[in-house]
């Protein structure tokens, strides 16, 4: 369903009701920032700038919280419906 450069299957569904995302949808800028920090030691381990990816996030945010936004409310929706 999802997968990047580094990693093949960044999301994926098991049957009907199962689903995996390997990635943060509720990510916010100091989400970013605490992370890059955090595992600052880990990115330059792997050749990674770090401050490279707290600038291009600027650029990605919007749309990645749009996804999550969506994603999170059809999740709610069917919690909600199957508990009516």
């Amino acid at each position: 369903m999802a997968s990047s450069d580094l990693t093949a299957c960044q999301a994926f569904r098991y049957g009907r009701r199962a689903y995996g995302f390997l990635f943060h949808m509720e990510v916010t800028e100091e989400i970013i920032h605490n992370m890059v920090n955090t595992f600052a030691d880990e990115l330059r381990e792997v050749g990674i700038d770090g401050s490279e990816i707290i600038e291009r996030a600027k650029e990605y945010l919007p749309l990645l919280q749009r996804v999550g936004r969506h994603v999170f409310m059809r999740w709610a929706n069917l919690v909600s419906e199957r508990s009516a």
